[in-house]
């Protein structure tokens, strides 16, 4: 990552038989923020299983209980905010204060599999979303990030963030490298050509409202709205 060396997580979709570990996984890396870009069910075909509770009723996951505190739905993007436990007893080295951890769970909705987003927009606000969330959150281990098979739209997600963070720290940035340093690190990281491509066009967007916006705080910039010239003297 651009924070630190290990900013995040890459992971496949948790399934039925591996979501008790997602837990076990979350918990042991001190992880207090997950994105997720896949549906459970996508054109009928089982992508990632619902590893999540239902409601407000905690559910026991291996030695850990999580319970939903809150869920906000928005029209591309659910945030929800779990309570993590651990049962006392399992883990001897935690004492009763570090027993609970809230973890944010940041959910896109409409990301199609092999394919990208209908507009850059979205995604991008979805990126910021997430980048401010992590930011502020004091102390906390790496991000997970997962979609079905943890390398398509999960290292599309992961190339933009960090395309993003270089924009704003640096005004600078390099899609390729960042790219191929994720692959290094896991395989088949932004999987399609319109997955790489769509990077391309997310910071053809971000650099293009970047300079619309500087160009209208320029005092200097040419406003010609409204403009008529005064007729002059003698002019019919």
């Amino acid at each position: 990552g651009n924070s630190f060396r290990r900013e995040y997580i890459a992971t496949q979709g948790p399934l039925p038989g591996t979501k008790d570990d997602f837990w076990k996984m979350v918990w042991e890396q001190n992880v207090h923020n997950i994105v997720m870009v896949t549906q459970c069910l996508e054109k009928g075909r089982v992508k990632c299983d619902h590893y999540w509770p239902f409601d407000q009723d905690p559910l026991y996951y291996g030695d850990l209980i999580v319970q939903m505190v809150s869920e906000s739905v928005l029209s591309e993007w659910t945030i929800r905010e779990f309570k993590m436990c651990s049962l006392l007893g399992f883990f001897p080295q935690e004492d009763q204060m570090n027993c609970s951890r809230l973890v944010r769970h940041f959910h896109y909705t409409v990301w199609p599999d092999h394919g990208v987003p209908e507009t850059t927009q979205s995604l991008i606000q979805f990126v910021r979303t997430v980048r401010d969330y992590v930011n502020r959150t004091a102390a906390s281990g790496a991000t997970v990030v997962h979609c079905s098979a943890g390398v398509g739209r999960t290292g599309t997600f992961i190339a933009l963030d960090r395309v993003l963070q270089q924009l704003d720290s640096k005004d600078t940035l390099d899609i390729y490298s960042n790219v191929f340093d994720l692959r290094l690190h896991r395989s088949h990281m932004v999987q399609t050509e319109c997955q790489y491509v769509y990077l391309y066009q997310c910071v053809r967007d971000v650099l293009r409202a970047r300079k619309l916006r500087h160009e209208q705080e320029n005092p200097l910039y040419p406003v010609y709205e409204n403009v008529n010239p005064e007729p002059q003297a003698g002019s019919p």
